[in-house]
């Protein structure tokens, strides 16, 4: 964060900075200057928005200048993550290549096909469906669909212990947290299985209402069933694309990089 350009003594400066931060100095949530963000400034630092709180220190109102995204992540309860890539791991190089192995195509004209295909199978079509639909759009008659499809379901069935420990612990915090998740309807039980998700207000599946991201439908399903307006949810994903998507519905999202980088922006 940043109070640049400030002309307040550094002491003041660093207490504002903590308040805005959610640091444990905070004795609550920092307060909006105004109820709407202002226009944005072009800074080096982007555009930015004044926000108060009251400090244990002295118990001094001070103030802290930061970003608008950073105005977000300061006034959210509601959280959403993405599912792969963020809570759960994406597929490795090894499952990778157990996949072309089985497939009996080249790598490169594989995926091209099987992420090609991919949207109707995350909105809800079989698995068997998906696979005829990835070798006809190869040419190609695949020896045993149904090896495919299995090593495909474990290729996606790992989790991020890390991120797994901190949905917990912002759960046990009091953040409401929500899941949405392009996946497909054989990775379902997979997932419902782990305890993790019982820590969501709301599990968005994309085969379980029949859209997927980027579509602006899945995001407005995600917050109907959190019982929040858009613009008070914070979206995480790994997927750029899925981040814009989600800010162009009013959502504030970020593209997911570690959880340390969730830690630092919401606790």
């Amino acid at each position: 964060m940043c109070c640049a350009n400030s002309h307040r003594p550094d002491s003041e400066r660093e207490a504002a900075l903590m308040v805005a931060s959610s640091s444990p100095l905070r004795e609550a949530r920092p307060e909006p200057l105004s109820a709407t963000p202002p226009v944005s400034t072009a800074t080096g630092h982007g555009s930015q928005v004044w926000v108060r709180g009251t400090c244990w220190a002295g118990r001094a109102r001070v103030a802290a200048l930061v970003t608008e995204a950073e105005y977000a992540w300061i006034m959210t309860d509601v959280i959403v993550f993405d599912l792969y890539g963020v809570i759960a791991r994406n597929q490795t190089e090894q499952a990778r290549e157990r996949l072309v192995g089985l497939s009996g195509v080249p790598a490169e004209p594989f995926w091209h096909a099987y992420w090609d295909c991919r949207p109707a199978y995350d909105a809800g079509q079989t698995a068997a469906d998906y696979w005829a639909a990835v070798g006809e759009r190869l040419g190609a008659r695949f020896a045993d669909p149904a090896a495919l499809a299995h090593a495909d379901r474990a290729s996606w069935s790992e989790v991020d212990e890390e991120m797994v420990a901190l949905v917990h612990e912002l759960a046990d915090g009091g953040r409401t947290l929500g899941l949405l998740s392009n996946i497909v309807e054989d990775l379902v039980p997979v997932w419902e299985a782990r305890p993790v998700l019982a820590r969501f207000a709301a599990v968005t599946f994309s085969c379980r209402i029949g859209v997927a991201k980027p579509d602006h439908r899945a995001y407005e399903v995600c917050a109907k069933q959190l019982g929040a307006r858009l613009e008070d949810i914070l979206f995480f994903d790994d997927n750029e694309a899925n981040v814009l998507a989600a800010r162009e519905t009013g959502m504030s999202a970020e593209v997911f990089t570690s959880p340390r980088q969730v830690r630092e922006l919401v606790i």
